[in-house]
């Protein structure tokens, strides 16, 4: 069934605050947003993410489970201090990891975010994420083609 005849479509997040935490998605990550209402949702780059009210019986928001990662193609550096001025708190600076670069920290219900940069072509690293990168970089050309 997932060979080809169904794709991941939607990211949904619960949020205490949904109007809060569409504009943290909107004004300080800057994501477009394509939905706005009960629900905010926003364009992934081919991947819906959608802000949902939690319900009422929901006494905390489940976080630690699963994170999202945004694909930073250069400049990791210039975009995580774009987002401290804008009042991101960040869980550590940019680290060199063996996969890349990275930077984490949380929308505002607790929800893990990163930023990650892979390592250069030219790098020792680069073959290990080299399909991962590759991957990202058809999906890009045929938005970007759309």
């Amino acid at each position: 069934m997932f060979n080809g005849e169904c794709k991941l479509a939607a990211i949904w997040l619960y949020s205490k605050d949904p109007d809060r935490a569409g504009e943290f998605y909107r004004n300080v990550l800057e994501m477009k947003q394509i939905e706005h209402g009960e629900t905010n949702s926003f364009d992934g780059g081919g991947i819906r993410l959608s802000i949902h009210p939690a319900p009422e019986s929901m006494k905390e928001i489940p976080n630690g489970e699963s994170f999202l990662v945004f694909y930073v193609t250069d400049g990791i550096e210039e975009k995580y201090e774009k987002l401290v001025k804008k009042g991101v708190s960040f869980s550590g600076g940019v680290t060199d990891q063996p996969y890349g670069k990275i930077a984490e920290f949380q929308d505002p219900d607790g929800h893990s975010l990163f930023l990650w940069q892979p390592p250069p072509r030219d790098s020792k690293k680069f073959p290990h994420v080299s399909g991962l990168v590759e991957h990202y970089e058809r999906v890009s050309a045929s938005l970007d083609g759309a």
